[in-house]
């Protein structure tokens, strides 16, 4: 997935007014959220079904262009002040340990089963 030279926008929108830019943002946004979905159903394809709807859900969240979009956090977690990248840490983390729960009673079930 090809995004247009950063410099390239930054120079052409540093002339603009404040009207221009939030224009241009709102249309390099829907752009960018197309293009996004490509690359999120490729990624769809190569995680464990198990995890797939987290782990897309997650990356989309964090290549959203909206900053406020990018940073929302469920209400449990607003209330909580963690700085920085550690509530998408512990969501990498539920999402493992969703993993390893699965197969461990997958396998437990096929073990049940004998096959």
């Amino acid at each position: 997935v090809m995004l247009p030279d950063w410099r390239f926008l930054l120079s052409s929108t540093a002339a603009m007014d404040q009207e221009g830019r939030e224009a241009s943002f709102r249309s390099a946004s829907r752009y960018m959220a197309e293009t996004h979905e490509i690359a999120l159903g490729m990624l769809a394809d190569e995680v464990p079904a198990e995890i797939e709807e987290p782990v897309v859900s997650l990356v989309r969240q964090m290549c959203n262009p909206d900053p406020a979009r990018r940073e929302y956090r469920f209400h449990k977690e607003r209330n909580n002040p963690v700085w920085g990248l550690q509530w998408a840490i512990r969501r990498v983390d539920i999402i493992i340990k969703t993993l390893k729960r699965d197969r461990t009673r997958s396998a437990n079930a096929r073990r049940r089963s004998g096959k």
